[in-house]
């Protein structure tokens, strides 16, 4: 079938247009002209839409039971496998899934992904609807290819009133999915009572603290780090900081450094690994941050185990700001990597060139020679690049 049958010709009547006006009087006038019975089960090109499909997007209730009353098929299933039931449980429209129930229609179908009824209506956050759909039997265990089942999408979307109902066991799983969403309420449920006591002690060997913190969900760190062996808080804490810098979670980053977390000393590899990664990822507030915490700039240039500086970081990456603020400080221009490259060879070879014009100001030569890529200057670098604005540049020097 075609379009056609569904939308109709052109300045002709079709029973989207009764969907769209919410005209019974009119969709039942169509298909008693239908003799065929072939525009109650028409499909549109190429999403393989029904007239039921249409009208459950746009809720028309009263033309879906005049469809359903010429035999349309309840549960038909488009180019995803998406139902009629999905479409309106996704969308919230309650009445019009009670026809479809008082229809028969299948409560457990799946599309194409694995997905229910009750798995898209988890999602959308139609809890009404989820109600509903448990109450006329729609099975609760089925699980996608995937992996991912009702209670999962609930932990996930933070339906907490759902999980609760379910009444199933939590797992550690659950518990960071939650975490690294920020489900307070779920976490807290979690801990409460949804998890062995000697799951809860194992918090510490899973990633849902470090999910928490990374993501910013301070409050929910906090919780989980009550249910942490005072044995293993330093180290829980101490890595933690370096997720956190590195996502640019300045809350996250200020709560650890109050909770103790130790970056004192030249050798000290969390206060090393947070400052790199936070100047790699270009978190100026956070470099601030913990360089205030440490209390010496130097700290600035101290290379990580790859021999990278602060400097090469921020220049590879193209962060003029960074680069003015380690400057600022005091970090030098004039530091090799171990192949030799300084921080303009970095900036030179990607191409960035407000970090190329800082770093010549700042002293480093375009012409300088270095073991990197069989002794390439930064000028010869831009041009294999076909860097032509960082060419340029040099070439008014």
């Amino acid at each position: 079938m075609s379009a056609e049958h569904l939308v109709g010709p052109a300045h002709h009547p079709s029973l989207l247009d009764a969907c769209r006006q919410g005209n019974p009087a009119l969709a039942t006038l169509l298909l008693q002209h239908d003799p065929t019975d072939s525009l109650v089960h028409a499909t549109t090109t190429p999403s393989r839409y029904t007239p039921l499909h249409a009208a459950a997007l746009l809720n028309c209730v009263d033309v879906a039971a005049v469809l359903l009353r010429h035999g349309a098929d309840v549960d038909a299933q488009d180019i995803a496998g998406t139902t009629p039931l999905m479409i309106a449980a996704s969308l919230g429209h309650r009445s019009f899934v009670r026809v479809l129930l008082e229809a028969n229609a299948n409560l457990n179908a799946s599309a194409l992904d694995g997905s229910t009824a009750l798995h898209v209506a988890a999602y959308h956050g139609q809890l009404d609807i989820v109600d509903d759909l448990i109450d006329a039997g729609a099975d609760v265990t089925v699980t996608r290819p995937d992996g991912v089942d009702l209670q999962l999408i609930a932990v996930r979307e933070g339906h907490t009133d759902l999980v609760k109902a379910l009444a199933t066991p939590l797992k550690l799983e659950h518990v960071f999915v939650a975490a690294s969403h920020g489900h307070l309420p779920v976490v807290v449920h979690a801990i409460a009572g949804a998890l062995q006591h000697h799951q809860v002690e194992t918090l510490v060997h899973s990633s849902a603290i470090l999910a928490a913190f990374e993501r910013g969900h301070v409050d929910v760190a906090d919780l989980l780090l009550q249910h942490v062996d005072l044995d293993h808080l330093d180290a829980v804490l101490a890595l933690a900081l370096p997720k956190a810098a590195e996502a640019g979670q300045l809350e996250a980053v200020q709560y650890l450094l109050a909770q103790g977390v130790n970056v004192q000393g030249p050798d000290n590899e969390v206060a090393t690994a947070a400052v790199h990664l936070a100047v790699q990822n270009n978190h100026l507030a956070v470099v601030e941050t913990l360089v205030e915490k440490i209390g010496d700039a130097r700290a600035l240039s101290i290379p990580n185990a790859l021999g990278h500086y602060p400097m090469h970081l921020a220049a590879q990456e193209g962060h003029a700001e960074m680069l003015a603020y380690l400057s600022l400080l005091g970090a030098s221009v004039d530091v090799r990597f171990l192949d030799g490259s300084t921080p303009l060879h970095l900036a030179a070879e990607k191409g960035h060139l407000k970090a190329v014009i800082l770093l010549t100001a700042l002293g480093n030569s375009p012409d300088e020679p270095t073991e990197y890529l069989c002794g390439k200057s930064p000028r010869e670098l831009a041009q294999l690049k076909g860097h032509v604005a960082v060419e340029t540049f040099f070439g008014s020097l």
